[in-house]
C-alpha cells in the first residue's frame, strides 16, 4: 500500500503536527505502508527529515482570494503529480489544502482522501474547509470530532485516534544532562520548579500562567517558572514587559525552542499547560511519563487526558487564581505530587503500548474495499 502524506508546514517552530506526523510516518512504514511525505510550502526542519522520502508542491494558500488566479495551474500540476505517483491513499496532515486534494483525487481517478485534525474549530470551518467531502476524517480527541460532527461530517466518516508519545519519553534524560541545563538556565539547586512547552500564543495562555506567578511567589519566593518554546507570534517582548509589571520577572526563563525538551520538562515539579483551546494536550503526556503532575485548562481534549486529582488538576481557562492555587497546593504537598506524578506515569506507559496505527491501517483498508465494493 503506498500513502502520501500532505502536510503544509509554516515557520521555524515545533508545532504538535509536525512531531505527530513523522512519528505516524515511521510506525506505519513498519505496518508495510510506502511512505511518502509531500509538502505544500517551504518548510525550515530539513535536518529532521533524515531517512524519510519526500517531496515539495507548493499551493497557493486555499483561503486568501487574491490566490484564486493560481489555482487551475496549481491543481493541474497536483494532479499531474498525483498520476505519477499512483497513491492508494492520500492523507492530509491537516486540512489546510483539503479542497485542492479532494478535486485533484477525484480528477486523477478517485483516490481516497484521509483528513486529520489536532485542534478544535468552529463547526462552521469545517465547512468553509470541505472536511464534510473526505473520504474519512481523523480526529485527535473527542471533543474534536464532536466539533468535526456539529460541522456536518457524517459520524460514521470520523475516527478518534489519541496521537501517542513518541517513545523516547520512555527514556530519563543523563543526569550530566539535567546538570548541565540547571546550570545553563541559572537555577539554583532545591529551588521549585514549574514549566509549560509550547509555542508561545495566546491560545497557549502563556500570559494566564504570568499572571499567576505573583500569587506562587508569595509562598515560594524562589520558585522559578521555565517557558520552552518557539515565538512565532511576537508576543515574546510583551510577556517580558508583563513578567516585569507583575514584578516576577526574576522567577521567568524563556529557552525559547529546544528540539529536544526532555532534559528540561524532567527538571520540573509540575507541568502547566494554562490553555485557552486545546484539541488534545500530547504535550501533557509527555510530562506525565517523566512523573510530573500536570496542571491545565479544562478546555478541549484536554479531559481526556488529565484523570482530576488522580494524574493531575484541571483549571478553568483565564483564572489565574485557581490556577495559582493549584500550583501552590501541589508544591506543598510533597506526597501529593508524588501520588500524582505515579499515576501519571503508570497511565502514559500504557498509552504508549497501545497501537494507534492500527486503527489508520484499518481505516485505509477499509477504504480500498470500498472502492472495489
Amino acid at each position: 500500500m503506498r500513502v502520501i502524506y500532505v502536510h503544509r508546514q509554516e515557520g521555524n517552530t515545533i508545532v504538535g503536527g509536525w512531531r505527530a506526523l513523522l512519528h505516524m510516518v515511521k510506525q506505519v512504514q513498519t505496518l508495510g505502508i510506502t511512505a511518502e511525505l509531500l509538502f505544500t510550502c517551504d518548510i525550515q526542519r530539513m535536518n529532521e527529515l533524515s531517512g524519510f522520502q519526500f517531496k515539495h508542491l507548493k499551493l497557493p494558500p486555499v483561503r486568501k482570494g487574491k490566490s484564486l488566479p493560481f489555482f487551475p495551474l496549481a491543481l493541474a500540476r497536483l494532479v499531474n503529480y498525483l498520476r505519477s505517483r499512483c497513491p492508494d491513499i492520500v492523507h492530509l496532515n491537516q486540512l489546510d489544502d483539503a479542497i485542492f486534494f479532494i478535486l485533484a483525487c477525484r480528477m486523477a481517478g478517485g483516490i481516497p482522501v484521509v483528513g486529520h485534525i489536532r485542534n478544535l474549530l468552529p463547526p462552521k470551518k469545517f465547512k468553509k474547509l470541505w472536511a464534510h467531502r473526505l473520504d474519512r476524517l481523523i480526529c485527535v480527541s473527542n471533543a474534536v470530532c464532536k466539533q468535526a460532527i456539529q460541522g456536518g461530517v457524517l459520524p460514521e466518516k470520523t475516527l478518534v485516534v489519541y496521537d501517542p508519545p513518541d517513545s523516547r519519553w520512555k527514556e530519563w534524560p543523563l543526569e550530566e544532562e539535567r546538570a548541565e541545563w540547571q546550570i545553563k538556565l541559572g537555577i539554583p539547586k532545591g529551588v521549585p520548579i514549574i514549566g509549560t512547552v509550547g509555542n508561545i500564543s495566546p491560545i497557549k495562555g502563556t500570559d494566564i500562567l504570568i499572571r499567576s506567578l505573583p500569587f506562587v511567589v508569595f509562598r515560594y519566593p524562589e520558585v522559578r517558572c521555565i517557558i520552552v518554546g518557539g515565538d512565532d507570534h511576537g508576543l515574546k517582548k510583551e510577556l517580558v514587559i508583563l513578567a516585569e509589571r507583575v514584578g516576577v520577572s526574576c522567577n521567568v526563563i524563556f529557552t525559547g525552542i529546544l528540539p529536544d525538551p526532555r532534559a528540561v520538562v524532567s527538571l520540573m515539579d509540575i507541568f502547566v499547560l494554562p490553555s485557552r483551546e486545546e484539541g488534545y494536550g500530547l504535550v501533557l503526556l509527555e510530562a506525565m511519563s517523566y512523573g510530573k503532575p500536570v496542571i491545565a485548562s479544562r478546555v478541549g481534549g484536554v479531559p481526556e487526558i488529565i484523570n482530576e486529582n488522580e494524574t493531575g488538576v484541571l483549571v478553568r481557562p483565564d483564572d489565574t487564581q485557581e490556577l495559582a492555587e493549584a500550583i501552590n497546593l501541589i508544591l506543598g504537598t510533597p506526597k501529593l505530587r508524588e501520588h500524582m506524578g505515579k499515576k501519571g506515569r503508570i497511565k502514559m506507559h500504557k498509552n504508549l503500548e497501545e497501537f494507534p496505527w492500527m486503527k489508520i491501517y484499518q481505516t485505509y483498508t477499509d477504504l480500498l474495499q470500498e472502492q472495489v465494493v
